[in-house]
């Protein structure tokens, strides 16, 4: 099959088989990717467009794909989400490889020096940010995310707001 042309989603490009999940709807993009991978697409950038437009059918005009403006006031939304995509098609491609999306762990006392390990993307509820039955100091800390929250809410309709991580004085200008 090939790789599609750059940047432009065409659904008449793919496989039959592929072709009908994708007529399915959103939920049998991992059908569609499958037979896509079967006849040989193995650009990451071609199967995240698969993915994304079979959760955006809104986006296809007769079976071409309208390219992200952008001027869309949901630009940031979507390029982030065919990101997402991106990633989840990388790793379809080479499963042994790392996710780009979560960052090593770094080990610090200093909460606000401290980024999670690698995870399954599962999160866990924060409150304030620690979390509910904290087991140490730096579970405990909240000074830093107090004083963001009070800045935060202080803020009036045109004001900026400007947080540097490791100061716990937040500044903000109107």
């Amino acid at each position: 099959m090939g790789e599609l042309e750059e940047n432009e989603f065409r659904l008449n490009r793919l496989p039959a088989k592929a072709q009908q999940h994708f007529s399915k709807g959103g939920a049998s993009w991992r059908d569609a990717v499958a037979e896509a991978l079967a006849a040989g697409i193995r650009n990451p950038n071609d199967l995240a467009d698969i993915i994304f437009f079979m959760q955006h059918p809104e986006l296809m005009s007769s079976g071409v794909g309208k390219p992200i403006s952008r001027n869309d006031s949901e630009f940031f939304k979507l390029r982030a989400e065919w990101e997402l995509y991106r990633t989840i098609a990388k790793r379809r491609l080479t499963p042994s490889a790392p996710c780009p999306v979560f960052l090593p762990a770094v080990q610090s006392r200093n909460y606000e020096q401290y980024v999670a390990a690698p995870t399954s993307g599962r999160i866990t509820l924060m409150l304030n940010g620690r979390n509910s039955g904290g087991s140490g100091d730096v579970d405990d800390q909240t000074e830093a995310f107090d004083s963001m929250q009070e800045t935060v809410e202080s803020l009036g309709r045109g004001d900026s707001f400007f947080w540097q991580p490791g100061s716990s004085n937040p500044r903000s200008r109107i």
